[in-house]
Order: C-alpha cells, then structure tokens, then sequence
C-alpha cells in the first residue's frame, strides 16, 4: 500500500461548476490498483491513473448521478437484445476527474476480471457512456441483469455502424468496477 499517495479533489468540488448536490462524495485511494470496493462506503468504481500517478478516486452512485445523464437505446452486442441504457458521457466523467494531458487510452476492468482497452480516440466519438440505469432501473438492481453488475460501459452500435466490428464489441463491458488510465 502506497502510504504517499497524493489525494484529489473532492467530486463533489468537481461538480460545482455543474450546480450539482455538494453532498457527493469521492473517497481517495492509497493503491493504483483495482481493490475492493468497501460495501460500507458505496462505492461503484475506481479510477486509477489520473493527474499525478499516484491518484486515485473511488466514485459512488450518487457521484455519477449527479453528472449529466445521457440515454441511448442500442443493442447488446452478445445477446442481441435492444435496451436501453443510462448513465454518464465515459469522456466527460474522466475529464471531471483530471485525466493526465498524455493519456493514451483507458483499460475497463470488470468483477470477472475481464479486461479491456478502449482508445481515447474510441471515447471523443458520440455515446460511450458509463450506464447505472437499464430499461429505466438502477441495473444494480434489476434481478434479470445481475450478472451485467451495476456498471456497463455500452455504446450504440446501430447509430454506429462502424464500431460494429470485433475489435469495439468487446468494449461493451458488464461489471466494470475500475477504470485505469493510460
């Protein structure tokens, strides 16, 4: 455990600018690496590798609500279904948190350990997004959803036909829980 690690900025400071509850919360982690999310603290994710190396955030449901929402309906690109997903522009969210100027790219780690990297080239189009809300619902708590978990990064592939390919399919990830910037 990293006991120097810098600690940023509240998300709650972030979102000022925004109008947004200053009740929102952003716990500051001493590790780079994904860990555990306490089940005391609600926390959903963590993003490692911002501003400095040494900084990490812990980010809540109510922390990425009170971002902008975005909606988009798309398909699942593995079971072919249409739904409809909510949650909040996966650029804006990172660029809220102080992403370093020479960032590459971001890897989305999931619960299964199911990883991936997405270009930020991939995140400045149209409709990545960071959902917590599915068909309408809190995706946490959707019993038929369970095993996507209560964060999807998800895109629409329709609007998109480009993205339609393998390499982007595999960039809708179930289960995030940390995001690392690279």
């Amino acid at each position: 455990m990293n006991r120097n690690a810098a600690v940023i900025p509240a998300l709650s400071c972030l979102l000022a600018s925004w109008g947004a509850s200053a009740s929102s919360q952003v716990n500051a982690n001493r590790s780079a690496a994904p860990v555990d999310r306490p089940a005391d603290a609600g926390i959903l994710l963590t993003v490692s590798g911002l501003a400095a190396a040494s900084q990490t955030a812990q980010v809540s449901l109510q922390d990425l609500m009170a971002f902008p929402e975005t909606t988009l309906m798309c398909m699942d690109p593995w079971t072919r279904d249409a739904y409809s997903f909510t949650g909040v522009s996966l650029a804006r969210l990172l660029e809220r948190l102080r992403m370093p100027g020479g960032a590459k790219g971001i890897e989305v780690t999931a619960d299964n350990g199911y990883t991936v990297g997405i270009r930020l080239a991939d995140l400045a189009r149209p409709g990545y997004v960071l959902a917590y809300r599915m068909d309408g619902g809190l995706l946490r708590d959707q019993v038929r959803v369970r095993n996507r978990g209560a964060l999807v990064v998800a895109f629409d592939l329709a609007s998109h036909p480009d993205l339609n390919a393998s390499v982007y399919r595999y960039q809708f990830a179930y289960q995030v829980r940390a995001i690392h910037v690279r």
